[in-house]
């Protein structure tokens, strides 16, 4: 008998787009057992509505967290799974055909594994300018696209839009951090949460597989194609790397950068070296690298400092 599938995603006023993704769903041609659960987060755009609206086309559970932030949604959603393997997913990523069919395949390919994730595409609402075609290694952090061969990996390559976790790594007690990841109150949120939470799981024993096979969309709205925003994701990516080196216990000694740049230069040298590097850039890869580079070292300075004097007066 199959194992039962469990999706289960968050979303906070996600009314623009929700329903291409619950659409995908409806369509997904799969026979087996499997139940959604969407955990309404705070929203004020009419989304909870639109969600009932499927009540009758999937097998649906829906559920509210006024606790505004992805990971606290996420573990009250979890309390309602049953599926013995969990598709984490977002309201944003619809499913490409044969997306539960392929996640039903676990237990008979990999069954010594224990978190996996699958392909992810970005879906452009409307044509990307040309300095987006040209980002690099910071497409996968900016859209969160990933594409690898089916194979081991280490779990922090793992992304959010599209992984399943088997549930004994929640009966052993494991949860999402909810200090970290997407939060409606704070624009600038510390990013990757899934990152921390899989290598939280790979350090507790168990082992990350890359599955090729399920795939999924991931809705680029216009404004998510402007500096602004790749500015954003970079400050967001430092201010993670500072909470988890602080979490780690190597905040002191690695303090001046996360980057090992410059480090025992003042922060104001830093930032007019590395800023002074980004608009000297002629190469426009390059450029888009430094500038990651140098937002990225604002928002772990930032947070470096702020959690320093968290700790001061603790």
């Amino acid at each position: 008998m199959a194992s039962k599938l469990s999706v289960l995603f968050a979303t906070h006023n996600g009314a623009r787009w929700i329903e291409r993704t619950l659409d995908a769903y409806v369509a997904q041609d799969y026979a087996g057992p499997w139940q959604m659960i969407v955990v309404d987060n705070a929203s004020t755009d009419g989304t909870p509505e639109i969600i009932e609206r499927y009540a009758d086309r999937l097998p649906l559970t829906l559920l509210s967290e006024a606790r505004v932030g992805k990971n606290s949604a996420l573990n009250t959603g979890m309390k309602a799974v049953d599926g013995d393997l969990v598709i984490l997913t977002d309201d944003d990523a619809p499913p490409r055909p044969g997306f539960l069919q392929s996640w039903a395949k676990l237990d008979h390919l990999f069954p010594d594994n224990d978190i996996f994730g699958g392909r992810v595409e970005a879906e452009f609402e409307t044509p990307p300018p040309l300095w987006i075609k040209r980002l690099t290694q910071q497409s996968e952090a900016v859209f969160a696209q990933r594409n690898l061969p089916t194979g081991p990996i280490p779990a922090g390559e793992i992304f959010g839009p599209n992984m399943c976790v088997r549930r004994r790594v929640f009966d052993a007690g494991l949860a999402f951090n909810e200090n970290i990841g997407p939060n409606g109150t704070d624009s600038n949120y510390p990013m990757g949460s899934e990152t921390e939470f899989c290598r939280r799981v790979e350090a507790a024993g168990f082992t990350a597989m890359f599955f090729a096979e399920p795939n999924v969309g991931h809705i680029v709205r216009p404004n998510q194609m402007t500096f602004a925003y790749f500015q954003k994701v970079a400050y967001r990516a430092g201010r993670r790397d500072a909470m988890l080196a602080f979490e780690a216990g190597t905040l002191a000694s690695n303090l001046w950068s996360a980057y090992k740049v410059r480090r025992h230069a003042p922060a104001w040298l830093q930032e007019i070296w590395l800023k002074g590097r980004a608009w000297l850039a002629l190469e426009p890869v390059k450029r888009n690298f430094r500038w990651w580079r140098y937002y990225a070292w604002k928002g772990y300075m930032d947070e470096a400092r702020v959690l320093r004097r968290t700790a001061d007066t603790a």
